[in-house]
């Protein structure tokens, strides 16, 4: 009988171990999930900012009266701001700039 429950417990312990293999597999997916997430969060809070600069910077420069020689300036920070906006998305991802990727 004490052979019978060793081997009992050796057959649960190898299904103890598959249900582990399945559970890490999960928590990984869940991980790799959260980490792109997190990713996205901050590429999006960027853009926002980004966003929010360019409008303050175009709001500026639209109250203030054109000046000769400001022209020049204007259109350079809008061909600045417009430029930083283009950038092309990671091929991989998708994500503008920096990306999981790159790391």
């Amino acid at each position: 009988t004490l052979l019978q429950r060793y081997h009992q417990l050796e057959v649960e312990m190898a299904q103890v171990a598959e249900e582990w293999l399945e559970c890490q597999k999960r928590i990984d997916d869940y991980v790799d999930e959260q980490m792109a997430l997190k990713t996205k969060q901050r590429m999006l809070k960027e853009d926002w900012e980004l966003f929010k600069q360019r409008r303050f910077i175009e709001e500026q420069l639209n109250n203030k009266k054109a000046v000769t020689g400001e022209n020049n300036f204007t259109d350079t920070m809008r061909h600045m701001l417009s430029s930083r906006l283009s950038m092309p998305d990671c091929p991989n991802c998708n994500y503008r700039r920096r990306c999981t990727c790159d790391d």
